[in-house]
């Protein structure tokens, strides 16, 4: 009956009533075929014997029952395997989240038993597998949230009448629901389309209560949750579209449409102003001079010779701390500048500028402006694992994201500044979770490092000399440069942090004529970057 009857246009004709119990009998006709004959004729249903009124066409129905009960088809049959094969044996037990280990992101066809909300359905599974055929489980739409079909007030309501002993409030509570605007509609919407339909569900990922989120294929192809998002019956919502495997960019378009088109729940949509901050569309190509923390890079531009300092959009990494003022670098913010550092430094990359954001500063200091941006990584620049993946450019907000050593910043609201890349930043997040990376492990302490700077101590540079002398050349890395031919350095073998000079150079001082140029000069070559250094007098302290 579900196969020939649901989303077919069909005519029927009431031919008695029965007053007692409120309820029409009649024919139902899609197209020729009436509705009861194919099922008699089928051996899926008996004609009822005795009683006052009949079926206009009773003697065709027993004709029907008797040419199926001769040929044993249907519930007429007497093969013991056949009757077997009819009744259907759900699982007696079975956890939906079974399902994401080998079927994430992989169609699954399933018949919709009932629509709870726009958003939220019960499927039975049709799959071939013995421990989830026929299994049934509620499963929610990835990336979007419908209006609920019931208020917190009103379950609250509820409850407080039955502590109260009030039954008939309670009563009258359940009687009178009161869904929240466009309920009713999304959840209408749903049902035209899906309401005892074969689909196809693809399982994207959990909650931290364990609901199932899927991505939903209506019989014609479309995806559910992108037709309710533009007609403005659900809104995008970040934590679930972060599952998603794709589709996420299309969410966004079809929420934006809607808005702008002010349907449904966003009839009252006022777009924002044109925000002063933006940056969009100054994006420019350069080279990675200096890697200031885990998500801050400071980058030459390629046509103007300028540094600009970059923040990477809709990220934060561990602060590094302030020695000077005794402030510790949290966990993981020396893991997340050094990886920075070994990907970034002496490469060229593309900007794309998005957004300023503005910190407020402690007193009456000025407040402190940021530029971000995500900067992309061409591949041919790069070895190992980064280049595995097949792309031509990587994210580098994406790729500290995606190894534990930042995590995503939750943004108040939609039309908050946010990378344009904020999807597969979240996705990136999610694995990084789901693999217990850096900052999102909670279980495995960050890795300690203790660094001897000796850079302003005269008498432990001199106590340091020796082992410098003795192992000849020695690998190190160029913390900062101090001028021309000055420069700190950190021995990673030591675990010490020198001042050391260039020898047989002297680069002009500040004030002096050549000084910047000098100092330019070296740092675009040589800051952060890993070098090999012989010590070959004595050591000199520089204060900078």
């Amino acid at each position: 009956m579900r196969k020939l009857l649901i989303g077919k246009q069909v005519k029927f004709r009431v031919e008695y009533a029965v007053a007692s119990i409120g309820r029409e009998f009649g024919q139902v006709y899609v197209g020729d075929d009436n509705a009861s004959l194919e099922s008699v004729a089928n051996g899926w249903a008996k004609v009822r014997q005795g009683g006052g009124d009949q079926a206009s066409n009773h003697e065709e129905l027993v004709a029907a029952e008797a040419a199926a009960q001769a040929a044993g088809i249907g519930l007429w049959t007497k093969d013991p395997t056949e009757m077997a094969l009819s009744v259907r044996h759900p699982p007696t037990s079975f956890d939906p989240n079974s399902l994401l280990p080998a079927m994430k992101g992989r169609p699954m066809p399933c018949i919709v038993e009932a629509v709870l909300n726009g958003a939220a359905l019960r499927v039975q599974l049709m799959t071939d597998g013995a421990d989830t055929r026929h299994a049934t489980c509620t499963v929610f739409l990835a990336g979007v949230q419908a209006p609920a079909m019931k208020t917190k007030s009103q379950n609250q309501s509820q409850n407080q009448a039955a502590a109260n002993g009030d039954a008939a409030a309670a009563a009258a509570s359940i009687d009178e629901p009161k869904p929240e605007p466009f309920a009713r509609e999304a959840k209408h919407f749903t049902e035209v389309r899906l309401l005892n339909r074969d689909v196809l569900i693809v399982p994207e990922g959990t909650d931290k209560y364990n609901n199932l989120f899927c991505t939903i294929r209506a019989p014609d192809g479309g995806d559910v949750a992108e037709l309710l998002t533009q007609n403005g019956l659900v809104k995008v919502v970040d934590w679930s579209l972060a599952m998603m495997t794709a589709g996420a960019a299309t969410l966004r378009a079809a929420e934006k449409a809607a808005k702008l088109a002010r349907r449904c729940m966003w009839r009252s949509y006022v777009a924002p102003p044109p925000n002063p901050n933006s940056l969009i569309g100054k994006n420019f190509l350069g080279t990675v001079v200096e890697v200031a923390s885990g998500d801050s890079i400071v980058i030459a531009d390629s046509d103007t010779g300028a540094e600009r300092r970059v923040t990477m959009s809709s990220i934060r990494a561990p602060k590094m701390g302030n020695e000077r003022r005794g402030i510790k670098p949290e966990p993981w913010a020396h893991e997340a500048k050094e990886f920075l550092r070994t990907r970034c430094v002496g490469k060229r990359v593309k900007v794309s500028m998005e957004y300023q954001r503005k910190i407020p500063t402690q007193g009456d200091g000025p407040e402190i402006v940021l530029d971000m941006g995500t900067v992309l990584l061409p591949t041919d620049q790069l070895k190992g694992e980064d280049t595995n993946n097949g792309v031509t450019e990587l994210n580098v907000a994406e790729m500290l994201v995606l190894r534990g050593l930042a995590s995503v910043v939750r943004h108040r609201n939609d039309d908050e500044d946010r990378s344009l890349r904020y999807d597969d930043l979240m996705q990136a997040e999610q694995r990084a979770i789901k693999g217990k990376k850096g900052v999102q492990n909670k279980d495995k302490p960050a890795p300690v490092h203790h660094v001897n700077d000796i850079s302003q101590n005269a008498n432990k540079s001199k106590q340091f000399l020796p082992f410098l002398q003795r192992a000849g050349t020695s690998h190190a890395i160029v913390d900062y440069v101090l001028s021309g031919h000055r420069l700190k350095l950190s021995v990673p073998k030591e675990g010490a942090l020198i001042s050391f000079a260039i020898a047989g150079v002297r680069c002009p001082q500040r004030d002096e004529p050549g000084a910047a140029e000098a100092l330019r000069f070296v740092r675009h070559r040589c800051a952060q970057r890993d070098c090999e250094i012989d010590v070959e007098v004595r050591f000199f302290l520089f204060s900078s």
